[in-house]
């Protein structure tokens, strides 16, 4: 599968908070398929794999419009829910001051449909919305 996908015209579903607890989703990482691919991700492109961190809150309202709802813990996370399957659901997370992260709400092994989706979601992040543009050697000093 091609790793393209038009963020703007991903599916997301506008819940509330109460959400989190009945999904209890799983931060990524711990997500065996999802931590390969970051794993992988990091090896490959480490300067990428960082870049997922970082918090873009105002491109996510630009590209989603207002998040689903904002979770308070130590930072008012503003929360963004993609489905990715039947049952199957990518969460972001993010606030200026905390950065970026996302959890995986499904079965514990993503099917094949939601890991593609998932994957794809997180490069084009990764390469579209959080990609720093580096200065014209013309321009350097």
């Amino acid at each position: 599968m091609s790793n393209k996908i038009d963020l703007a015209g991903i599916e997301l579903v506008n819940t509330t908070s109460e959400w989190l607890g009945q999904a209890q989703p799983e931060p990524i990482f711990m997500v065996d398929r999802l931590h390969e691919f970051l794993t992988d991700m990091m090896d490959k492109d480490k300067k990428g794999f960082y870049r997922l961190g970082v918090s873009h809150l105002d491109a996510y309202k630009k590209l989603w419009g207002e998040p689903a709802f904002t979770f308070d813990g130590k930072y008012p996370w503003k929360t963004w829910i993609f489905k990715l399957a039947e049952g199957e659901h990518l969460v972001l997370y993010t606030d200026k001051d905390g950065g970026t992260s996302f959890e995986y709400a499904g079965p514990r092994t993503p099917s094949d449909a939601a890991f593609d989706k998932a994957t794809s979601i997180l490069n084009a992040i990764k390469d579209e919305v959080h990609a720093r543009k580096e200065p014209d050697a013309e321009f350097s000093m």
